[in-house]
């Protein structure tokens, strides 16, 4: 790096510090990136590790991936002062030495040089942004329990530096009403992951709410074998898919409605060659329900061309009509689930056709109104 470069990189550093409130003084910014009481942690979380190279080589990485980013760079002294609060003499030559070890191993690691020389991780296997969507996701999700959504978030915010960990963190809500409270949801994954690797039928309970919202066991507590075949998340439910003795047939059951699974040592019965997860779940949840598709005409207004898109794919076949309308034709099977959709949208989305299917929508609206 030339002179010009090293100034501009400085000018940087400075406007980052400047961010941080941390003046115009680059010594109080790299010199606060890590506490004399977060060293003392950082101590004695690394209990077990030797004190020789390889060992120091594994501190030296924990230091940078957790206390530093693009934002947040240390220095030479501080590395030295973090070692020596450890029993461990190193120099600046150590120092540099090891950050190369480091960066020929491949890690990501930005020098910015000066007579004393600043560090930052540069780059993580997860950006920011990914994480972030990740943490959304568990937040969302009405199958996670707000407990283990806050521990999930924990070790999500465990690939990132401590500095962005804790901004994200700040951006996070978890609303505790549409979270479950069956932590056992867990262990009933473990589950039916260990029985889909073993060739194994499970044995479960299934509860249900009766109508005065108590828990109950459905069929008095009747005890279900299934050998499980795969496990779906649909419309933020999470079910197990497999062959139900019960049912003679392949069915789904919710994941956090069974009650004390356990494998059994019974072999499950083989997986049908034609099995689809995809084509099961299309058959088998919404509108896919039903025993053959039908191509069904709707009339729809301009604004819903994205709501077909997003039901029926970009490849679903439509036309302009007359008045902002457009016709769409689309493969269901007619089922109540389908009805409901049609309705949803009070008269901006209408079926045309065929006309049995017609007749059958307004049959099932004249006895909804009965």
């Amino acid at each position: 790096m030339n002179q010009k470069d090293l100034l501009e990189e400085e000018k940087v550093v400075r406007k980052r510090a400047v961010r941080r409130g941390g003046g115009d003084d680059i010594s109080e910014f790299t010199e606060n990136v890590i506490s004399d009481a977060e060293i003392e942690a950082l101590v004695k979380n690394m209990k077990g590790v030797k004190g020789n190279k390889k060992g120091r080589l594994i501190r030296l990485w924990q230091l940078l991936y957790c206390k530093t980013d693009e934002n947040h760079t240390i220095g030479t002294k501080q590395i030295i002062k973090y070692f020596a609060a450890m029993g461990m003499s190193v120099n600046r030559k150590t120092v540099k030495d090891d950050v190369d070890t480091l960066m020929d191993a491949g890690y990501k690691i930005h020098v910015i040089k000066t007579s004393q020389n600043r560090y930052y991780m540069e780059e993580r296997e997860f950006q920011v942004p990914e994480v972030k969507m990740l943490m959304d996701a568990v937040v969302a999700s009405q199958v996670i329990s707000a407990e283990k959504s806050n521990e999930l978030i924990g070790k999500l915010g465990g690939l990132m530096s401590n500095f962005q960990a804790e901004g994200l963190a700040e951006q996070m809500f978890v609303d505790f009403r549409r979270k479950p409270v069956n932590e056992e949801i867990y262990d009933t994954v473990n589950t039916l992951y260990t029985a889909i690797a073993k060739g194994k039928k499970i044995a479960f309970q299934y509860w249900d709410y009766n109508s005065d919202k108590q828990v109950e066991l459905k069929h008095n507590g009747y005890v279900y074998y299934v050998s499980p075949y795969v496990l779906l998340w649909n419309d933020d439910n999470y079910y197990a898919v497999g062959y139900s003795d019960k049912h003679d047939k392949i069915s789904q059951f919710r994941i956090d409605r069974m009650y004390s699974a356990q494998v059994t040592e019974d072999d499950a019965v083989e997986k049908p060659a034609d099995f689809n997860p995809a084509n099961y779940t299309k058959q088998a949840f919404g509108m896919m329900n039903g025993d053959s598709t039908v191509k069904v005409k709707l009339e729809c207004q301009e604004g819903y061309m994205k709501d077909i898109i997003d039901r029926f794919g970009v490849g679903v076949e439509t036309k302009p009509l007359s008045h902002n309308r457009f016709e769409a034709k689309v493969d269901v099977f007619t089922s109540p689930a389908f009805y409901s959709w049609v309705f949803g949208y009070g008269g901006d989305i209408k079926i045309k056709g065929p006309k049995k299917v017609l007749e059958e929508y307004r049959g099932m609206l004249t006895k909804a109104l009965e």
